[in-house]
């Protein structure tokens, strides 16, 4: 076990098949965003579960209980293993997303505070 985490912050299919193919035998899991599966769509899991890592869902969810949750079942048929949701949406929002990774023998990462420099 590495405790290493690809941040797959790319948005071009090809590039990030490489990137993760050349890298998987150093890593434990690998974290996609928005931003690929904006560009390439969902099934850029199905593709990057080929390698044989947990993928996280690094969605950031922070939406109503039941958005949230259509949101986690989605991740999680596309073979995700874990999704990323805020905590400041309160509660419901959180155990929505959490009772969802756990009925996909998943994980749920939340967020509690931003790291970036303009983070409060």
């Amino acid at each position: 076990m590495t405790d290493i985490i690809l941040a797959l912050d790319v948005t071009d299919k090809e590039q990030a098949l490489t990137i993760a193919k050349v890298t998987v035998p150093y890593l434990d899991k690998i974290k996609i965003g928005y931003p690929l599966v904006l560009a390439e769509g969902l099934g850029i899991a199905t593709e990057l579960s080929g390698l044989g890592l947990p993928l996280i869902a690094d969605f950031k969810v922070a939406d109503i209980p039941n958005t949230s949750r259509l949101i986690a079942e989605e991740v999680f048929s596309h073979g995700f293993s874990a999704i990323i949701c805020h905590g400041f949406v309160g509660h419901d929002s959180v155990q929505a997303c959490v009772e969802t990774a756990h009925d996909n023998q998943g994980e749920c990462y939340v967020v509690t505070e931003m790291s970036h420099p303009g983070a409060v």
